[in-house]
């Protein structure tokens, strides 16, 4: 066989790829899978879309017209998959409360490491998870946090389970639950009381073959979604302004996204631009970027985002999330 025909047999083989991912990428919404193989590829739907474009440069050969258009449907199907994940036009409204959501990685960075993640973030409000006893005291200890955030609650834990809100407006009411893990408090904003909750749902579990995941099984992480839900549901009820942000462990691909957001606007879909990917495994932490979006902003009726951004650049497996709402 010649290299030209070849190359050419591979054009034809290769074509089976972006024609499958796009046959997956139609059937997941329709099935949803709550576990299994097809739950995992609902995580990675957007990584196998985007590794089509391996494909490109042997689909530029004459003789590669199929796979040129097994491409562009592959495309197509993404665009509508994604396409309100990827582009958000921006709002002009005037943000008057800034919140920021970091997982510290329990293990990741010293105290006095986080402490130096903080410095010269311009926001009213962060929310913090896996916040160690060790992060808590270099922050008590930090002169310049506690000028800037006066009002804080930190509940640290010795795994995974802390967590923290440090404040520049006054503190209200404080509750914290472990089922689901979350810290609500309510917020002296200007005069008006905004609720601000932050919840850290356990991730799934991944099934193995050796080194290759294979499988997938998020039910006990659905179930403590869901009963978070109910909580910011219940707020919203009572008529208080909420805003939701943490480390939600749910991808927008899965089928457990729509239960936690719908009816919420999602600072990311409404403004945001690119992936807004927030975390990667620590052993990609030197890309400075994210490879999934987990790490989620949120608000109910009565504040509205108006921006949002991802800073990776700093050690640990979950980039800061910032955004800013304007409250109407």
């Amino acid at each position: 066989m010649t290299g030209r025909s070849a190359l050419s047999g591979l054009a034809v083989i290769a074509t089976t790829y972006p024609v499958g991912v796009a046959l997956v990428l139609v059937v997941l919404p329709v099935v949803e899978p709550r576990a299994g193989p097809l739950a995992l590829a609902a995580v990675l739907a957007m990584h196998l879309a985007l590794a089509g474009l391996a494909l490109v440069p042997l689909a530029l050969r004459r003789d590669a017209r199929p796979l040129r258009i097994a491409l562009m449907a592959l495309a197509v199907v993404s665009v509508v998959r994604f396409g309100g994940e990827w582009i958000s036009l921006p709002r002009a409204e005037p943000a008057n409360l800034g919140v920021l959501s970091w997982n510290l990685e329990l293990g990741a960075r010293a105290g006095e490491a986080a402490v130096d993640g903080l410095r010269g973030v311009e926001v009213d409000v962060v929310a913090l998870q896996e916040l160690s006893l060790d992060h808590v005291a270099a922050i008590e200890a930090d002169p310049d946090l506690r000028r800037r955030f006066p009002y804080r609650e930190l509940a640290p834990g010795a795994g995974v389970e802390g967590m923290g809100l440090l404040s520049a407006h006054p503190i209200l009411s404080r509750e914290h639950t472990n089922d689901p893990l979350a810290l609500e408090v309510v917020l002296d904003v200007g005069g008006r009381e905004v609720t601000v909750i932050t919840g850290h749902p356990f991730p799934g579990r991944i099934g193995m073959a050796g080194p290759l995941p294979v499988a997938f099984d998020p039910s006990s992480r659905d179930s403590a979604l869901l009963r978070f839900r109910a909580r910011v549901d219940a707020a919203i009820g009572r008529g208080e302004t909420v805003i939701i942000v943490g480390d939600f462990n749910t991808a927008p691909t899965e089928p457990a996204f729509g239960p936690l957001t719908t009816g919420l606007a999602d600072a990311h879909a409404e403004v945001g631009f690119g992936p807004g990917w927030t975390w990667r495994p620590s052993r990609l932490e030197g890309l400075g970027l994210g490879v999934l979006r987990i790490d989620l902003a949120l608000s109910g009726p009565g504040a509205v985002p108006v921006a949002v951004a991802e800073r990776c650049s700093l050690p640990g497996d979950h980039c800061q999330l910032t955004a800013r709402f304007a409250l109407d």
